[in-house]
């Protein structure tokens, strides 16, 4: 693993991690406002900051800095959002306001204070001593073990920074996003597991929250299965259309599946079907029961021949578009006209002489087991 530097890219995640604070956790470390319309305003863009709403939650901490000037929590999570967006003078521009104000903080203010103005100086400041300062100052705030685990991750840790978010699920009422931080130490750890229960608890509490799938695809391109990347990114862009890390990373993951599909053994001769099994979008199992199925693999074509238990016949070619290494199929003529034109994308494997096709189509997941015929 490469072990992280602090940097202004690097602080784009971990002010992140530090934006994911509660209410609860606030009375262990109060927000210092001169206004309580502030103060609100401060809470409603932390909550949308948890939902990934950014846009929203900018408006709302201009809004509180607004109406008290000297909010420092205000500009710090201004300059975490400004650093969310890649903009460097508008971190530097809110960063430089929050360090300059006059007013009394509280002690974990005061360090996170002390973090902006080593940053402003271009210093690379100890970030699991500024984690240990807040456990230290505050052992059951949800914000130290955010930024403890946060920290020990950017220094290579994540040993550390695993058991900073053990703790977090402990103390923290939304556990979702917390099981998300979980998913990547044990990623970083080669422990795709563990990782993936992580995931897939963060889906299980989440089911709605588009970042759910979004994480479960970046567990898929750690193991190489670019297949279920590019489907669970669909998934987070089909409750977030406008994410636009899901949408560089789904066609990453289309392309590297494509990729992955022109590196698959030869399939060229005839192969005749001896198991499948269909799955609808909602996760039960199509009863369609096929009679016969033969496919014929040639250099340039896919012909399909099925006939199912109802006497009807489905025929299809599909054609192999070669770009260089890039393998897409195309439909170019089916029983059915209003399936031609679509584009379908699978990957193959032969193992002890038996191929398996795995595709998902139109929602369906398929797996389709083939023997060569002589």
């Amino acid at each position: 693993m490469i072990r992280l530097k602090i940097s202004l890219p690097m602080l784009l995640v971990l002010f992140v991690a530090m934006s994911l604070t509660s209410m609860a956790q606030q009375e262990k470390m109060p927000v210092t406002t001169s206004s309580d319309e502030a103060s609100q305003l401060y809470y409603e863009a932390i909550e949308a900051m948890e939902d990934f709403n950014l846009e929203k939650s900018k408006e709302l901490l201009l809004e509180a800095t607004w109406k008290d000037p000297d909010f420092f929590m205000g500009y710090y999570q201004l300059a975490t959002l400004s650093m969310q967006d890649g903009d460097p003078i508008d971190f530097k521009f809110y960063a430089k306001k929050g360090t300059e104000t006059d007013v009394e903080l509280n002690e974990g203010e005061e360090l996170l204070q002390s973090l902006l103005k080593e940053i402003l100086n271009e210093k690379e400041p100890d970030l699991k001593a500024y984690g240990e300062k807040l456990v230290e100052l505050y052992p059951n705030a949800q914000l130290s073990y955010y930024n403890s685990g946060w920290f020990n991750y950017s220094e290579g840790d994540y040993e550390q920074a695993l058991a900073d978010y053990q703790k977090l699920l402990e103390l923290s009422d939304r556990k979702g996003p917390v099981y998300n931080m979980v998913g990547y130490c044990h990623l970083a750890l080669d422990d795709f597991e563990a990782a993936e229960e992580a995931f897939d608890k963060y889906i299980e509490l989440e089911p709605e929250m588009f970042n759910a799938y979004d994480s479960k695809g970046d567990y898929y391109m750690a193991i190489a299965d670019y297949s279920n990347a590019y489907k669970s990114f669909e998934e987070a862009l089909a409750l977030n259309p406008d994410f636009k890390p899901s949408q560089t990373k789904s066609a990453m993951a289309k392309n590297l599946m494509k990729h992955q599909m022109a590196e698959t053994p030869d399939l060229e001769g005839t192969w005749k079907l001896v198991s499948y099994e269909y799955l609808l979008p909602d996760g039960s199992k199509d009863d369609l029961k096929v009679k016969e199925a033969v496919r014929v693999y040639n250099k340039q074509n896919l012909a399909s021949f099925y006939e199912y238990e109802n006497g009807e016949i489905a025929t299809g070619v599909l054609k192999y578009e070669l770009d260089g290494e890039v393998l897409n199929l195309k439909i170019l003529y089916h029983s059915k006209p209003e399936m031609e034109g679509k584009e379908a994308l699978e990957t193959n494997s032969i193992e002890e002489g038996k191929l398996t096709r795995e595709m998902n189509f139109e929602g369906y997941d398929i797996t389709e087991v083939y023997e060569r015929m002589e």
